[in-house]
């Protein structure tokens, strides 16, 4: 369970760093809000399966 638990927390630190990245990019206007979705919906369905 250990290793399941650590695996659940990278994918968590993963996505926030994505999503940090990808609002940086959307507040600085080289990112528009439907593509930003598209990325991090993408991202998601890889870390969930």
């Amino acid at each position: 369970m250990p290793q399941r638990r650590t695996q659940i927390l990278e994918a968590a630190e993963r996505l926030t760093a994505l999503v940090e990245g990808l609002s940086e990019r959307r507040h600085s206007g080289s990112l528009d809000l439907f593509r930003a979705r598209e990325l991090l919906a993408g991202a998601i369905q890889l870390e969930v399966g």
